[in-house]
Formats: structure tokens, C-alpha cells, sequence
């Protein structure tokens, strides 16, 4: 995980230096999500709230067409386990990364509308006890955004995104033991967004 953690952050130094149009931005993004997932034949409900930090560089190919690649990190702030509420307090970040594309739309002078679509990958890893967990989710995200400011300048946008769980694997490790588990989703989140970019 660290090394593409690396080569994402490599990315996403080279990619703004390729061309005056690409630029940079930060997101801050606060989601709640629902549903169930199947893991070994046992189905759980779960629901919570998480803080999302997500750094990406943006590439205008064409017009208003835009391609990202991006990544960062969440953090758990609540989780609750078949209605029982789960203590957060010690579990770790998470880390991600994905691609997107989106579509950039005037609306007015200064004021612009974004909408796209991106997938990412998800991994957290932690340890109870003796037992070491290393989890991945894939997600398919969309949003849409409003925006002020100039597309060859700064822009601040606030906006939605949901996103739906397409598949996770969990790693769990107990001394020497390992032991690999599909997990199927069926659920969704939500979230608001507020960020700001800049071109370079």
C-alpha cells in the first residue's frame, strides 16, 4: 500500500507541471453512510459518519472536459454494527486513491457548475489484539458541484456526492494464519462537500 500511496503522490506532483491548464485542489467532504455487507456467509447492517481530506490534480483535456487523479485520506468519526454503536476512537485513517472525470459548465461570470463521476479504491488496515486486518473497498462516486471564481484562477465549490460500495476484500491475520474474505456490499453514501482549487 505504501508504494502505490507513493507513486500516487508522485502523479500527482508531475501531472500539474505537464501543462499551465492543470492545477491542483483540496477538498474537505463530511459522509454518511448505510447498508449491509455479506462477509463468510454472515450479513451485518452497518451506518456511520466520516471526515474525508482529498487532494487531486486536475487536467483540463478539452474544452471543459476534465480528467483527476487524486487521493487522501478518512477518517471514522461513528459506526454502529447491527444498531450497537462501535468506539472509533482507536481505529486509524484510511487511505484512498481513484480516477475521475467531470464536466465543467458556465452558469455565469464567476459562477460554474461541475458534475463527473470517478472510482476509487479504499484501504485501512488495524489490529485488535493479535489479530491484524487489512481491508479494501472499491467505490463508483458521483457529484455534482457549485462553483465561484475563474476556470484560469482560484475556485471555491460546495456540492454532493454519492457513492455506491462495488466490492471489498479483507486480509486477517492471527499469528500464522491468514485468512482472505470476499465482501459483498449493498448499500450507499452521501456526503457534502466544500473545496477549493487552483490552477498553476
Amino acid at each position: 500500500m505504501k508504494r502505490t500511496l507513493l507513486c500516487l503522490l508522485l502523479i500527482l506532483v508531475f501531472l500539474p507541471s505537464v501543462s499551465a491548464l492543470q492545477g491542483l485542489s483540496v477538498e474537505t467532504l463530511y459522509w454518511k453512510k448505510q447498508g449491509s455487507l455479506l462477509v463468510d456467509g454472515k450479513r451485518s447492517d452497518y451506518s456511520g459518519t466520516e471526515l474525508e481530506v482529498l487532494l487531486s490534480s486536475r487536467t483540463v483535456v478539452y474544452d471543459s472536459y476534465v480528467v483527476s487523479f487524486f487521493g487522501g485520506l478518512n477518517k471514522a468519526l461513528s459506526l454502529a454494527d447491527d444498531g450497537a454503536a462501535v468506539d472509533v476512537s482507536l481505529y486509524p485513517n484510511a487511505y484512498f486513491y481513484g480516477v475521475g472525470n467531470s464536466v465543467v459548465l458556465p452558469i455565469d461570470s464567476g459562477l460554474w457548475m461541475e458534475v463527473g463521476c470517478s472510482m476509487t479504491a479504499t484501504y485501512l488496515q488495524h489490529t485488535i489484539g493479535t489479530t491484524h486486518y487489512d481491508l479494501r473497498t472499491t467505490y463508483l462516486r458521483f457529484g455534482g458541484k457549485i462553483g465561484v471564481g475563474e476556470l484560469d484562477g482560484g475556485l471555491f465549490s460546495v456540492g454532493l456526492e454519492y457513492a455506491i460500495p462495488l466490492e471489498g476484500r479483507v486480509i486477517k491475520e492471527d499469528g500464522s494464519t491468514t485468512r482472505l474474505y470476499q465482501v459483498s456490499y449493498a448499500g450507499s453514501a452521501v456526503a457534502i462537500s466544500a473545496g477549493f482549487a487552483f490552477h498553476l
